[in-house]
């Protein structure tokens, strides 16, 4: 399909307009200029495109077009955008702002309710949302949605996984029937098709830029062993220097620990992980804008709504557990037709997932393997531990008829008192010498303890229902 010189042949409303052109959007992107017709038209749309193909203008400008005319009544929205993280909702809300609506509710956890009751009471015509605290406002009665007219799920692969489940099955049952529905993701699991087949109605498809990402986007893996990944990392930062460089860790631990050794060579870094206050989170996101931080070490939460449009350089300091991840965490840069750099760090262990992540993407993707980075050989020999236990020098019965426990309890060999209690017993390290009575006590100990097959064979009498000794 052509893509349109500009944005004058949709019919949005003036005050888009105005905006479009002050936010320099002067020519709609391949995946606005399939969807935009339909949507404004009130037909459903089920798009699939990577990110920074503008997907978020596309539902934006839908919102504001179709919700021009006419008015809502106080907690009454006609208009709903439900996102998977507090992140991405906040970036949707300035997005409409920016666009010409006026009071835009971002309604999501880890705050108070007094400031967003208030914004809910000002007769808002879009809200956006996280699931949970959108439920809870429903529950508490300050929102409903029998008035709803248009319904956008942003990041719906997210949306629809485990995690969200429970809430999007409570959330559809307060929704009307005779809705629009916009479903949008940079993925497209068959398990996501089908579900919104039970909730849309004859949805127009849309599959865009799966090879203008590949082009826009340089990719490498990087073979390395486990101990020498914080080495590499600091080595392929000096050799692709950038202004921002984003770079995602599994676990909040590695997080906090990556940004310990980055701070130790006097560089400035933010945190992004879910264990950091909201208030933090938004600091850290500021100033890794601004530049006063010019890298961030992120989880997954940041794989989705951050768009940092300079962002030239992301590092996979842990392979993704999903392709579908891996795929959000590098759209972080090259946006909107820019190009970027994703470096990924895979350990001999990592090998299964970035071989998923090959499949997934019906590509194969340069591996290197730089000189005195490169994980030990299958075939090498590990390294002996000398196991220090007094145990280990003894002989351990092999052969089945040789076992401890190879017969039943009346044939099993430890009916002979002590033989196999001495035998089996660590030798005595003659250099701690130990005092007399230390040694009777351990003595007693060792007659008066229970042989295996004798506690197997008996019940507790402390506990209910053990049987007592007549």
């Amino acid at each position: 399909m052509t893509t349109p010189a500009d944005f004058t042949i949709f019919p949005l409303p003036e005050r888009s307009h105005a905006a479009l052109k002050v936010l320099g959007w002067t020519t709609p992107t391949a995946v606005q200029a399939q969807g935009l017709g339909p949507a404004i038209e009130g037909r459903d749309l089920l798009v699939c495109a990577p990110t920074g193909t503008g997907k978020t203008g596309l539902f934006t400008l839908s919102l504001l077009t179709r919700l021009a005319e006419g008015k809502p009544r106080p907690g009454h929205p006609r208009g709903l955008v439900v996102t998977p993280t507090r992140e991405l909702a906040i970036q949707i809300g300035e997005v409409l702002q920016n666009l010409g609506a006026h009071i835009v509710p971002v309604l999501f956890g880890g705050v108070n309710y007094a400031k967003q009751d208030k914004e809910l009471a000002l007769r808002p015509d879009i809200v956006v949302a996280t699931p949970g605290r959108l439920l809870d406002h429903l529950r508490r009665g300050t929102l409903t949605l029998k008035e709803m007219r248009i319904v956008v799920f942003d990041e719906a692969d997210r949306l629809f996984d485990s995690s969200f489940v429970d809430e999007l099955k409570e959330l559809c049952e307060n929704l009307p029937e005779n809705r629009q529905t916009i479903l949008l993701s940079a993925t497209l699991p068959e398990e996501m098709t089908k579900l919104s087949r039970s909730m849309m109605r004859n949805p127009v498809q849309i599959r865009v830029g799966e090879i203008a990402m590949r082009e826009r986007i340089s990719e490498s893996f990087y073979e390395v062993d486990e101990v020498k990944k914080p080495e590499l990392l600091f080595r392929l930062m000096n050799e692709n220097p950038s202004a921002q460089t984003l770079i995602f860790a599994r676990t909040r631990k590695k997080v906090e620990h990556l940004c310990k050794l980055l701070e130790g060579k006097k560089l400035k870094v933010a945190a992004l992980h879910a264990g950091i206050s909201q208030a933090d989170r938004m600091a850290g996101l500021e100033a890794f804008r601004s530049g006063a931080a010019p890298i961030l070490v992120a989880t997954d939460l940041a794989a989705r709504g951050l768009d940092i449009p300079e962002l030239a350089l992301v590092i996979h300091f842990d392979v993704p557990n999903t392709p579908e991840d891996y795929v959000h965490r590098s759209g972080r840069t090259g946006r909107l037709e820019r190009e970027g750099t994703a470096l990924t760090l895979v350990t001999p262990k990592d090998l299964p997932l970035a071989a998923a992540i090959e499949l997934f993407l019906r590509r194969r993707i340069a591996t290197i393997r730089l000189e005195g980075f490169a994980p030990v050989q299958d075939g090498a020999e590990p390294a002996e531990v000398e196991n220090p236990a007094h145990w280990r020098d003894i002989e351990r019965p092999r052969d089945l008829d040789e076992r401890r426990y190879h017969k039943g309890k009346v044939d099993s060999p430890f009916t002979k008192e002590g033989d196999l209690r001495r035998a089996f017993k660590p030798p005595v390290d003659e250099t701690l010498k130990p005092r007399r009575k230390e040694r009777k006590r351990a003595a007693k100990r060792i007659k008066n303890a229970k042989l295996p097959h004798q506690r197997r064979g008996r019940s507790n009498p402390s506990r209910p229902g053990g049987s007592q000794d007549s």
